[in-house]
């Protein structure tokens, strides 16, 4: 009799670890959403996979080598361009870029901005996404979409790493 109820307990226990999986995975996908979303699915995969990231310094458009520099409608241009693949901390910016959690969706980002830094993800086959960073705002700017957003959550992490890639 013993064996039996043996046999129904770990049964059960396989159940319950199933549930939970199925659960998770739920879960996690939900929490995706608005960020991909707002990113579009095939940017959120060059930001993902992309395998070359540079680190642009934004200067005011006035200090620009060329007006081919000049960020889109802006004050400000493109400075110094530096590859930074394999820079520590750059898949958890990854991550955090694609994470709802970097972003306040509740709140508008203003249209005064100053732009501090961009990163342009890139690949031959998945094209091209450049993210501009306002630190003392807490905001990016998605180049290629027009797209705003407040990610004042994460802005620290995001501010360290882009003093860190800079160095």
């Amino acid at each position: 009799m013993s064996n039996q109820a043996g046999k129904i307990v770990v049964v059960g226990f396989f159940l319950v670890a199933a549930m939970m999986g199925v659960f998770s995975i739920w879960y996690l996908r939900g929490l995706r959403n608005e960020a991909i979303e707002f990113w579009g699915k095939p940017t959120a995969l060059v930001i993902r996979d992309a395998p070359q990231v540079e680190l642009l310094t934004i200067v005011a458009a006035d200090e620009a080598e060329s007006d081919e520099n000049r960020l889109a409608g802006t004050d400000y241009a493109i400075g110094n361009i530096r590859v930074i693949d394999g820079e520590p901390g750059l898949y958890h910016l990854r991550l955090n870029l694609l994470d709802n959690g970097t972003f306040r969706f509740e709140s508008q980002p203003t249209d005064s901005a100053s732009w501090d830094a961009a990163l342009r993800f890139s690949g031959p086959k998945i094209g091209t996404a450049t993210v501009v960073f306002s630190i003392e705002q807490g905001q990016l700017w998605h180049l290629e979409s027009g797209r705003k957003a407040d990610i004042s959550p994460q802005i620290e992490f995001i501010s360290h790493f882009l003093e860190d890639a800079a160095d």
